[in-house]
């Protein structure tokens, strides 16, 4: 994947009665170090924006019972 460049996938429901739906944003923070660095930032963006994404999707704009930002590592690829 070229850095700078986004991608969006689609997938419709096979249900098609079934007025559920879900997105999920995903952002790469970049490859794991040795030195932590990477795990550190990742941790402290996930921090940062936790609250603020809860509150403005959740409590205000009440888009759904699910909302969290989650650290996530594939592939020794950090992110979140």
């Amino acid at each position: 994947m070229k850095e700078g460049v986004s991608y969006l996938m689609e997938r419709p429901l096979d249900d098609a009665d079934n007025d559920n739906s879900c997105a999920i944003t995903y952002y790469e923070i970049g490859h794991q170090c040795e030195d932590l660095y990477q795990k550190v930032k990742q941790k402290l963006i996930i921090h940062f924006l936790n609250e603020p994404f809860y509150n403005e999707l959740r409590t205000k704009q009440q888009l759904g019972y699910v909302v969290f930002t989650k650290g996530i590592e594939i592939r020794d690829v950090l992110g979140f």
